[in-house]
């Protein structure tokens, strides 16, 4: 199905030419059928290709086999009539409109279809043909429109779940932490109490990047993520970020190295963000490596810089890389929600900092051996 902007209007000066519309016309007579199919195939904007069936056998048959865009459906068909016909086209999850025709007595079964999922009904002996491409093409944006209210509705609930749930576990750390530590509690030592308030920072610092994540994606979500560009230092920044994780991988059998190509030319970067992609992607390297090494390398490749974050971890399945970088997709390896950006939202904001500087970031992986998070970055110009 076309994707419909939902500014542009029709017959208007100046207004960009919209796709073609695929419609499929249901009915039985085929002289109004004929009509029907003259009509739109002469309309200039939007265009309509028309495919014509006469039951709703032959409607189905080729549904499945093509998509279209708007469906006209008479309700007097032999093999289907009123609220059965709609039924028959209608499924659960349809997402094409269906606009029905009905008979000029037949005002009430066009009330009940409209119920049943249709997005409209036109009484036959009213209908003026010539204002029958504008109704489709309106049914066409009030179904743009409502998937898109249902979209952000789904989104919204699942921000909300998102946050609460990722939000909670560091609080209850902090929380534990902070009631052991109490000079109440009896027999605590100077080594637990160290242990705890190492506990307590590092869900902290884990808090503050979940609190970072939803403002950032929210952002992005409303347009006033901004990026102030200039000459930066990538390998200085990629030391500055290891020294900050130092404290992740302590107490794990894991090394973390960095292979700095010297002399690396200076990115045209947002500093701030570019870290933000760096702690997103080696914290996630991190996280997901229990033994071995993680290694973040640089290099200039084709006139950009490449940074690359290297694991010996879990690594990911080939059928669940094409969920990375959507929002809100969770990997399940084994029992474990342990996939490199889990939270659903870490990934994307890399990816949307990465493109917005021109750049690009990939992942290749192997399930059982590791994964590499590559990205490019631009090089800065001399005046930079």
């Amino acid at each position: 199905m076309i994707d419909i902007p939902l500014h542009q209007k029709t017959g208007r000066a100046g207004a960009e030419p919209l796709q073609t519309l695929k419609l499929l016309v249901v009915e039985d007579d085929a002289n109004y059928s004929a009509f029907v199919r003259k009509t739109l195939e002469d309309w200039v904007q939007p265009r309509f290709a028309v495919e014509q069936a006469a039951s709703i056998k032959e409607a189905q048959e080729l549904i499945a086999q093509t998509t279209f865009d708007v469906i006209l459906l008479d309700l007097g068909l032999p093999d289907g009539r009123g609220i059965s016909a709609v039924e028959s086209i209608i499924g659960p999850n349809f997402k094409v409109p269906v606009v029905v025709l009905t008979e000029s007595a037949d005002e009430g079964t066009g009330v009940l279809a409209v119920q049943a999922g249709a997005e409209d009904y036109l009484i036959k002996s009213q209908l003026q043909l010539a204002m029958l491409p504008r109704i489709l093409y309106y049914a066409v944006l009030r179904k743009h429109a409502e998937s898109q209210v249902l979209e952000a509705a789904d989104l919204k609930s699942k921000f909300v779940a998102m946050v609460s749930h990722e939000l909670r576990t560091p609080l209850t750390v902090i929380k534990e932490c902070v009631e052991y530590m109490d000079d109440s509690t009896p027999g605590i030592s100077k080594q637990d109490r160290a242990e705890m308030m190492d506990a307590a920072r590092r869900n902290i610092v884990r808090l503050s990047r979940l609190v970072d994540d939803v403002l950032n994606f929210q952002n992005i979500q409303s347009g006033f993520f901004t990026l102030n560009l200039s000459g930066g230092n990538i390998n200085q920044l990629i030391e500055e970020v290891a020294e900050s994780l130092h404290g992740m991988v302590r107490g794990k059998k894991l090394k973390l190295a960095l292979e700095l190509w010297p002399e690396l030319p200076r990115g045209l970067i947002d500093q701030d963000r570019t870290i933000q992609v760096l702690i997103n992607l080696m914290t996630n390297a991190i996280k997901n490596t229990a033994t071995g090494t993680v290694t973040v390398r640089t290099r200039p490749l084709n006139g950009m810089i490449e940074v690359s974050i290297e694991d010996t971890g879990i690594g990911i399945r080939n059928e669940d890389l094409g969920k990375l970088f959507k929002v809100f997709s969770v990997i399940v390896q084994g029992r474990e929600r342990s996939a490199p950006g889990s939270n659903g939202l870490g990934l994307v904001i890399a990816k949307e900092i990465v493109e917005r500087q021109g750049g690009k970031i990939t992942v290749h992986s192997v399930y059982g051996k590791g994964s590499t998070f590559s990205f490019t970055l631009p090089v800065a110009s001399a005046s930079s």
